[in-house]
């Protein structure tokens, strides 16, 4: 499988991103915070109410789905790299280290599956999205959010090697789900955009 990030470069990133960030580096965490909440938002508007069982395919820090973990809502995530557990602090999450290429979860188990910021890391996110779509249910709902094409953080690459997307490229990425959804959201002057659907019956 080819891919733009392999184990020890995200294992790096995480040990990285607790030291100190300056410059560049550091607006682009405060962006991605904002943009945290925004996730949030909209993953409770286009959901099923309530939303059930939730897996984050990529979690990385995992904030999203601490946040959204609660009585009602079953929340499970994933990340490829061990490094990234030094977050997870919220015991109600399931968490677990693993591939998103191959994810440990039997076909139709979740509600909502979901990720921000991990598509564009790779040279193949059909596979990936294959993936998320196996595990979700008949019915449930597929999202991810990625880089607009006017995304100033993605053209620096501060954060790697990334695919940049349009509304159109989106689209032609989720084309396995019906009823496709793309929008932008806006915060703090940059953008990324969100694409979601439901898996077909």
């Amino acid at each position: 499988m080819t891919k733009y990030f392999e184990a020890p470069e995200w294992d790096d990133f995480w040990d990285s991103s607790k030291k100190k960030q300056r410059g560049f580096k550091r607006l682009a965490d405060i962006f991605r915070d904002h943009f945290d909440e925004q996730y949030i938002r909209t993953l409770e508007k286009i959901s099923p109410d309530p939303i059930g069982k939730i897996l984050e395919v990529g979690c990385g820090t995992a904030y999203c789905s601490q946040k959204l973990s609660s009585a009602e809502v079953d929340s499970y995530a994933i990340d490829y790299s061990e490094k990234a557990k030094i977050y997870w602090r919220n015991n109600s999450v399931h968490y677990f280290i693993g591939d998103g290429f191959f994810l440990p979860f039997k076909s139709n188990s979740f509600d909502v599956v979901w990720n921000a910021g991990v598509l564009e890391h790779f040279t193949n996110p059909q596979e990936l999205l294959r993936e998320m779509i196996r595990v979700c249910k008949p019915g449930g709902i597929v999202c991810v959010f990625v880089p607009y094409i006017f995304d100033f953080t993605a053209h620096l690459k501060l954060y790697g090697e990334e695919n940049i997307y349009t509304g159109r490229k989106l689209k032609h990425e989720l084309r396995e789900l019906q009823k496709v959804n793309v929008k932008v959201l806006y915060s703090c002057g940059a953008m990324m955009i969100c694409g979601w659907g439901e898996k077909r019956k």
